[in-house]
Protein backbone atom coordinates (compact mmCIF):
# COMPACT_ATOMS: atom_id res chain seq x y z
CA UNK A 1 0.00 0.00 0.00
CA UNK A 2 1.92 3.47 -1.18
CA UNK A 3 0.39 6.84 -0.76
CA UNK A 4 -0.50 6.53 -4.56
CA UNK A 5 -3.11 3.98 -4.20
CA UNK A 6 -4.31 6.97 -1.33
CA UNK A 7 -4.24 9.69 -4.21
CA UNK A 8 -5.93 7.44 -6.54
CA UNK A 9 -8.67 7.35 -3.78
CA UNK A 10 -8.35 10.61 -3.34
CA UNK A 11 -9.01 11.79 -6.70
CA UNK A 12 -12.29 10.18 -6.27
CA UNK A 13 -13.19 12.45 -4.05
CA UNK A 14 -11.60 15.80 -4.94
CA UNK A 15 -9.94 17.26 -7.90
CA UNK A 16 -6.40 19.42 -6.26
CA UNK A 17 -5.84 22.72 -7.36
CA UNK A 18 -2.79 22.51 -10.06
CA UNK A 19 -1.21 25.11 -7.95
CA UNK A 20 -1.19 23.50 -4.93
CA UNK A 21 1.33 20.70 -6.54
CA UNK A 22 1.51 17.14 -6.46
CA UNK A 23 4.44 16.90 -3.42
CA UNK A 24 2.09 18.65 -1.36
CA UNK A 25 -0.89 16.29 -1.69
CA UNK A 26 1.41 12.85 -1.72
CA UNK A 27 2.35 14.12 1.43
CA UNK A 28 -0.94 14.64 2.73
CA UNK A 29 -1.49 11.08 1.51
CA UNK A 30 1.59 9.62 3.03
CA UNK A 31 0.41 11.07 6.51
CA UNK A 32 -2.90 9.80 6.13
CA UNK A 33 -2.09 6.11 5.01
CA UNK A 34 0.63 6.39 7.88
CA UNK A 35 -2.12 7.16 10.41
CA UNK A 36 -4.32 4.61 9.14
CA UNK A 37 -2.22 2.02 9.23
CA UNK A 38 -0.97 2.70 12.80
CA UNK A 39 -4.52 2.66 13.81
CA UNK A 40 -5.47 -0.90 11.75
CA UNK A 41 -6.12 -4.03 13.62
CA UNK A 42 -2.85 -6.06 13.55
CA UNK A 43 -4.61 -9.01 11.62
CA UNK A 44 -5.69 -6.66 8.75
CA UNK A 45 -3.74 -7.04 5.66
CA UNK A 46 -1.45 -4.28 4.84
CA UNK A 47 -3.36 -4.81 1.17
CA UNK A 48 -6.61 -4.33 2.38
CA UNK A 49 -8.36 -2.39 -0.09
CA UNK A 50 -10.15 -0.44 2.79
CA UNK A 51 -6.92 1.16 3.99
CA UNK A 52 -6.84 3.64 1.11
CA UNK A 53 -10.46 4.01 1.18
CA UNK A 54 -10.24 4.95 4.66
CA UNK A 55 -6.87 7.23 4.34
CA UNK A 56 -8.11 9.22 1.16
CA UNK A 57 -10.81 10.69 4.14
CA UNK A 58 -8.54 11.21 5.94
CA UNK A 59 -6.27 12.91 3.47
CA UNK A 60 -9.50 15.03 1.98
CA UNK A 61 -9.95 16.46 5.41
CA UNK A 62 -5.98 17.64 5.71
CA UNK A 63 -6.34 19.03 2.41
CA UNK A 64 -9.56 20.77 3.44
CA UNK A 65 -8.00 22.11 6.89
CA UNK A 66 -4.78 23.35 5.09
CA UNK A 67 -6.91 24.81 2.53
CA UNK A 68 -7.90 26.60 5.57
CA UNK A 69 -5.17 27.95 6.58
CA UNK A 70 -3.64 28.51 3.42
CA UNK A 71 -3.49 32.67 3.04
CA UNK A 72 -2.63 32.18 -0.53
CA UNK A 73 -6.53 30.56 -0.95
CA UNK A 74 -8.40 33.66 -1.74
CA UNK A 75 -11.49 33.77 0.41
CA UNK A 76 -13.06 37.24 -1.74
CA UNK A 77 -12.91 38.58 -4.38
CA UNK A 78 -13.96 41.49 -6.82
CA UNK A 79 -13.60 41.51 -10.37
CA UNK A 80 -15.31 44.76 -12.20
CA UNK A 81 -18.99 44.18 -10.90
CA UNK A 82 -18.73 40.62 -10.17
CA UNK A 83 -17.78 39.64 -6.42
CA UNK A 84 -17.45 36.06 -4.93
CA UNK A 85 -17.03 35.45 -1.63
CA UNK A 86 -15.77 31.80 -0.26
CA UNK A 87 -16.73 29.96 2.81
CA UNK A 88 -13.77 27.53 3.67
CA UNK A 89 -15.34 26.16 6.72
CA UNK A 90 -18.42 24.89 4.74
CA UNK A 91 -16.07 22.78 2.58
CA UNK A 92 -14.09 21.57 6.05
CA UNK A 93 -17.61 20.64 7.63
CA UNK A 94 -18.25 18.55 4.44
CA UNK A 95 -14.70 16.98 4.25
CA UNK A 96 -15.15 16.28 8.04
CA UNK A 97 -18.70 14.55 7.61
CA UNK A 98 -17.08 12.37 4.79
CA UNK A 99 -14.20 11.57 6.84
CA UNK A 100 -16.14 10.17 9.68
CA UNK A 101 -18.42 8.27 7.22
CA UNK A 102 -15.79 6.47 5.18
CA UNK A 103 -14.24 5.59 8.71
CA UNK A 104 -17.07 4.53 10.30
CA UNK A 105 -18.01 2.22 7.40
CA UNK A 106 -14.56 0.57 7.70
CA UNK A 107 -14.39 0.27 11.31
CA UNK A 108 -14.27 -2.80 11.69
CA UNK A 109 -10.27 -3.09 10.64
CA UNK A 110 -9.26 -0.59 13.24
CA UNK A 111 -8.27 -1.21 16.75
CA UNK A 112 -10.32 1.69 18.75
CA UNK A 113 -13.67 2.85 16.94
CA UNK A 114 -14.31 5.49 19.81
CA UNK A 115 -14.30 9.19 18.82
CA UNK A 116 -10.94 9.74 20.24
CA UNK A 117 -9.59 7.55 17.29
CA UNK A 118 -10.89 9.44 14.33
CA UNK A 119 -8.72 12.70 15.81
CA UNK A 120 -6.03 13.03 13.10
Amino acid sequence: MTSSDVYSQLLLIVTPEESEGTDKILSLCDSALDWVMRKKLPEISDDDSRIPYAAAAVAYYNYALSRLTDSNDPRNFKAGDVSVKKDIREDLLVAEKLKASRLAEVSDIFTDTQFGAWNV
